[in-house]
């Protein structure tokens, strides 16, 4: 006996939903093997967290664990729907469902724990800061770019809540605050078109390092010259900024996930009543 025209229906945007599914386990799969294939560019700025390669390399192995996953539960729903197989469409529902429960545990372990995964990553850029910041060797080199890319783009100088004075607890500002220089260019406001990471150029280098030095000056006139606020309180507002969006996003995905198990579920009952019938 064959389908109904509403299970056919089910069935089409079955499918099509699972097509989409499967393409997002391309995409992670793309990502987590480009992550391994150049991670000379890909991990660098990760350097400021004092992260070494073999982390990010287990971090890309999970992404390409988890986009396999995807990739195989795209698979059977695909041909559960296409080839009406109840028995792909059984494991499909169940693999769905089980990486449900993970996302609602990812969701909330991030919600709980987010404060003390940014306090844990102060701490570590509090180390690179002070220990290798300009300094001579491979490592510590990245750990400079890695700097001047994050005050750069995240317009923040230091890590706490001291913004520019934390600079003075650093051996660069042993070597350089004899030239006039207490805080790094990266930390000033920078020139007009100019965002060059790897070698930051200040709109006013002189009025930049005043500004850091004097605490007396009203701070929106100093965040004229330099960036006043620290990383951590810039990432943390970057979190929350960011958070509704990721909620929405997390919960979108989600919703679509339990209308593609309940199409599922439909679908394979309607299979197994046709097969009833016979």
């Amino acid at each position: 006996m064959a389908l109904s025209c509403a299970s056919k229906v089910i069935k089409t945007i079955l499918f099509i939903l699972n097509v989409l599914f499967w393409l997002t386990g391309v995409i992670l799969l793309s990502v987590g093997i480009w992550i391994l294939a150049s991670h000379s560019t890909a991990v660098q700025y990760l350097h400021i967290a004092n992260l070494d390669y073999g982390l990010v390399q287990g971090a890309a192995i999970t992404v390409i664990i988890v986009g396999t996953i995807v990739f195989v539960i795209g698979v059977l729903g695909c041909c559960g729907a296409v080839k009406e197989n109840q028995h792909c469409l059984t494991a499909f529902s169940g693999i769905l469902i089980v990486l449900l429960i993970l996302q609602f545990v990812a969701v909330i372990l991030a919600g709980v724990f987010h404060s003390k995964i940014i306090h844990t990553l102060a701490t570590e850029m509090n180390h690179t800061m002070v220990t290798g910041y300009d300094q001579h060797g491979t490592v510590h080199r990245l750990e400079t770019e890695a700097w001047d890319f994050l005050q750069i783009e995240m317009k923040c100088c230091g890590v706490g809540d001291n913004g520019p004075s934390d600079w003075q607890y650093t051996q660069w500002y042993q070597y350089n605050a004899t030239e006039g220089a207490v805080v790094p260019l990266s930390c000033c406001v920078q020139s007009a078109g100019k965002y060059n990471f790897s070698h930051p150029s200040a709109e006013n280098a002189t009025a930049c390092y005043l500004a850091a030095s004097n605490h007396n000056m009203p701070v929106k006139e100093r965040s004229l010259y330099v960036n006043v606020k620290g990383c951590e309180t810039s990432l943390n507002d970057w979190f929350m900024d960011s958070l509704g969006i990721f909620i929405g996003v997390t919960v979108a995905i989600i919703i679509t996930q339990i209308i593609i198990v309940f199409l599922a579920c439909i679908l394979k009952s309607s299979i197994k009543n046709s097969y009833e019938h016979i």
